[in-house]
């Protein structure tokens, strides 16, 4: 329960700060949320202070909260609640892996010989990939994603093989962003500390933050490999106009859940995101988890002497009438 109740406060604070900066820090700042989200249960082994309370502090917040935090016997309840809510998010994912891994045996891959195969290998070059990434086409995708942890694959719609150069080189560099980044991964984490911490509503915040802030990071990497702002604009105003529903937390697509006005805006903004920004983030949110194990410690510390008696006991003993013979 005290884990329960240090998420809560964590993931606030993180989500707070991440919406009192600009829109280009935003996807760095939620991916480090989502990173020290997951290593909060490792904050709990790090060596801290123990502070002894006295007598007179038991009746203070930090006794009240440690006491109150611990998960009652008799409402065995709770964890069946929280076991069984995890159990059927994991489900559902595990069941969405499986039909996304059947995605390759209805989909036609690339021509070696074709103009996609051409444009693939230079933004491979451009953006120094060295890792090869295959290209497939599905035939019912409507826009292009890339898919797949282990060996992902850009998957376009069958009508690819249309498009302009210009279109094609924007959708496969902003895809290849999207595998330089890591960005499967972090949305598989995500979805993990979402089935873990369901109860906790900031971090489905941070998530959704997440996959909204990823799109517009693409889009710079790809613009600054060269392509012409009013070309990507254009390509990207075609693919959100074909727009299909897809499994956000598998697959990263160009068009994504963000917004197509603020990624115009992005795309037009040439300022990088600052990285003292990001360091300055990331130990706040650090300083902050070790303070909140130590204040947690400290609760739990029993003094010596008074190991013996409970609070209860003890607020009894000292409202008690010294001279009961006085009356």
């Amino acid at each position: 329960m005290i884990l329960a109740i240090t998420s809560i406060f964590l993931a606030g604070l993180a989500y707070s700060l991440c919406l009192l900066l600009p829109f280009q820090h935003r996807s760095q700042m939620s991916l480090c949320s989502l990173i020290i989200l997951a290593l909060l249960p490792l904050f709990h082994w790090l060596p801290a202070e123990s502070l002894p309370l006295t007598v007179s502090q038991l009746d203070s917040p930090l006794s009240s909260w440690s006491a109150n935090a611990t998960l009652p016997a008799d409402k065995p309840w709770l964890a069946v609640c929280w076991i069984i809510l995890t159990v059927l998010l994991a489900t559902r994912h595990l069941l969405a892996h499986r039909k996304l891994a059947n995605w390759r045996t209805i989909s036609n891959p690339i021509s070696p010989s074709s103009a996609i195969h051409e444009t693939l290998v230079q933004c491979h070059g451009k953006l120094e990939i060295n890792k090869s990434v295959p290209c497939f086409t599905h035939p019912h995708l409507q826009a292009p994603l890339i898919a797949g942890l282990l060996k992902p694959a850009i998957y376009l719609p069958a009508q690819a093989s249309q498009w302009s150069s210009s279109q094609l080189e924007a959708c496969l560099l902003h895809e290849l962003a999207h595998f330089q980044r890591r960005d499967l991964w972090v949305k598989e984490l995500s979805h993990w500390l979402c089935a873990l911490l369901w109860f906790n509503p900031f971090v489905w915040k941070i998530k959704a933050l997440y996959n909204e802030t990823c799109e517009y990071a693409c889009d710079q990497i790809a613009i600054q490999q060269g392509i012409n702002r009013r070309d990507y604009l254009n390509a990207l105003c075609d693919l959100t106009l074909a727009k299909q529903k897809t499994n956000s937390e598998l697959v990263a697509a160009m068009s994504g859940h963000a917004s197509l006005q603020q990624r115009a805006l992005s795309i037009g903004s040439s300022k990088p995101p600052r990285k003292f920004l990001t360091a300055l983030f990331s130990l706040c949110l650090f300083t902050s988890a070790v303070a909140l194990n130590s204040l947690q410690q400290a609760a739990n510390y029993d003094a010596p002497g008074t190991s013996e008696y409970t609070a209860e006991e003890i607020q009894l003993r000292l409202s008690a009438n010294p001279f009961p013979a006085n009356f």
